[in-house]
């Protein structure tokens, strides 16, 4: 190996060890053996003979605290919910944590059979050995339009790659290999909460008061504070509520305590732009019942991400029947159109290598700069007209009911397996 590229090697190493910690390390390695060992059970799976059925089998990360976990474990019930034959194996390497919710769905591996079905559905590259004769389909989220390959070389030698956005679908199109099959399926959005409780008692317990204007958002760390760009949604509040003293800006995070720089760089920014009195973060774990009753008790929802690849916490906004304010670009404009949302205009702006925060993202080239202006004027729209704002919530949680149905699932779901030969 050439000198400078050692030299490279040797830095790249350093900075992954910096960024994940030897901890991070171990468990990568820990990781290859894992993998190998899967690929063991898989191999020695489909020398067992079966008599192949119609349906899809699912291999995935069911049981782990992700939003990707999440998405599959949906997909799983929604396709049951269809009726078509389906059988689901966990590779969590976790502690279970959904194990009550998708448990009833889940193959044991003395059952499983790789070859009981002619379609595979797996997360990004997956685990199924290729030579393995079975059709494969990968479940694919992206924030961005560049940097996927880099982050996930291994999609170019895939069979299939579902996209549950048009916003994918577009960019896979484009940057993938002919080889590559990409085909669009709906997303499994499965929303029904329980009764929640009245708004004012919710609104009293995070101290939120009665006739306050609450702007609520809900993100996570570990998801990239560049991307989700909370920052921009304190400056555009700011801008908008200054002189507003019954305007409220609520934060519900997951893993503050992992990333306290973050954290702490949110609070010193409150106390700069004057409304740390108003400003609510919510940083302890809550049931997600009781996010849900958050989400219902406050005006409106937020987010300037920079990069989206569904927006579940839209979604599920949206779907309460509050207004969102969202930036105009990412797999978010699914659902979040002119009819259904404030749209806030961007710009693209260019990033540096290793710009963005998330090691998955060090190779996207360009992201989405909300404007932090025309987010500040919705805003105030609808804090100054309520009305306006209740309807726009309204046709939200319409659209939503109507185009994340079980009906168009099922319609769309036919459709997929129809084009992998999968309903026999």
């Amino acid at each position: 190996m050439p000198l400078s590229n050692m030299f490279s090697f040797v830095k790249e190493c350093v900075r992954k060890v910096r960024f994940w910690g030897l901890t991070g390390v171990c468990n990568y390695f820990l990781g290859l053996f894992k993998a190998s060992s899967t690929r063991r059970f898989f191999l020695n799976n489909a020398k067992i003979q079966v008599v192949q059925e119609p349906g899809v089998t699912i291999v995935a990360p069911f049981q782990e605290k992700l939003s990707l976990s999440k998405a599959m474990r949906d997909l799983a019930f929604c396709i049951h919910d269809a009726g078509i034959p389906i059988q689901a194996l966990s590779t969590s390497a976790k502690s279970p944590v959904a194990s009550s919710e998708i448990e009833p769905l889940l193959t044991s591996k003395r059952n499983f059979r790789i070859l009981k079905h002619p379609l595979a559905i797996e997360l990004f590259a997956g685990k199924i050995p290729p030579e393995i004769p079975i059709r494969r389909a990968h479940v694919v989220f992206w924030e961005f339009e560049s940097g996927l390959l880099e982050a996930f070389p291994a999609l170019q030698s895939v069979d299939s790659v579902i996209a549950m956005s048009d916003f994918n679908a577009s960019y896979f199109r484009r940057i993938l290999p002919p080889t590559v099959k990409v085909v669009k399926l709906l997303y499994p959005f499965r929303f029904s909460p329980p009764t929640l409780p009245p708004s004012a008692q919710t609104r009293r317990r995070f101290g939120i008061e009665e006739n306050d204007f609450a702007v609520f958002f809900n993100f996570d760390y570990g998801s990239s504070f560049f991307r989700k760009n909370p920052d921009g949604a304190m400056r555009a509040f700011a801008k908008a509520f200054r002189d507003t003293p019954d305007a409220k800006l609520v934060f519900k995070t997951n893993r503050a305590k992992d990333f306290p720089k973050a954290h702490a760089a949110l609070r010193d920014l409150a106390d700069s732009l004057g409304i740390a009195d108003r400003f609510i973060s919510i940083n302890d774990f809550l049931p997600r019942n009781d996010i849900y009753a958050i989400t219902a008790a406050c005006d409106i929802y937020l987010s300037l991400h920079r990069g989206e690849g569904f927006g579940l916490g839209i979604a599920e906004a949206m779907s309460l029947g509050k207004s969102a304010i969202v930036t105009d670009y990412g797999g978010s404009t699914e659902f979040c159109t002119h009819e259904t949302a404030f749209l806030v205009p961007y710009a693209k702006i260019a990033l540096k290598r290793g710009q963005v925060d998330n090691p998955c993202y060090h190779d996207v080239a360009f992201c989405a700069d909300p404007d932090i202006d025309a987010a500040a004027a919705a805003m105030r729209k609808c804090y100054e007209s309520r009305g306006i704002c209740l309807e726009m919530g309204s046709r939200a949680k319409r659209f939503m009911e109507s185009h994340f149905s079980p009906e168009r699932f099922s319609e769309s779901m036919t459709e997929l397996m129809e084009g992998f030969g999968a309903n026999g």
